[in-house]
């Protein structure tokens, strides 16, 4: 899968976790919004309040077009502080894209140790010392 184009330029981005291993490949708005949405539905004041925004419908479809997730509203029928309905959406990931969004996590959590675990290996099985007798793990 090609990564997306940019909407001025047209040329291609590299993905960010391309380039950071062990992060989501979004924004931390983003990500912030899929980890709420983890936990259940949220309604659009309270990921406001959640994502550190005041335009969570925006943070969604950002989210939505960078990871292809197909996030659902449904506008929820409330009273305003002058008694007048209104109709204010409540997010939530259909069990297909919770999922995809729980593999995502555990891939961005993964990453770091994988890649610690390659560090800290010796390339021969053995601790090698270092000038102060310190483990390097570098021969």
């Amino acid at each position: 899968m090609r990564a997306p184009k940019t909407e001025r330029t047209g040329k291609l981005r590299k993905s960010p976790s391309a380039t950071n291993p062990g992060r989501w490949p979004v924004a931390p708005y983003e990500q912030r919004a899929i980890e709420a949405l983890l936990d259940g539905p949220k309604m659009r004041h309270d990921l406001d309040a959640i994502v550190g925004c005041e335009n969570s419908p925006d943070v969604i479809m950002r989210a939505c077009r960078e990871l292809g997730f197909s996030i659902a509203c449904e506008r929820v029928r409330m009273l305003n502080r002058d008694r007048r309905p209104c109709y204010p959406g409540r997010y939530y990931l259909t069990p297909e894209q919770r999922d995809r969004a729980l593999a995502l996590r555990r891939e961005a959590q993964e990453a770091p140790k994988l890649r610690q675990a390659t560090i800290s290996q010796p390339a021969h099985g053995k601790p090698v010392s270092g000038p102060q007798g310190k483990r390097t793990g570098v021969q």
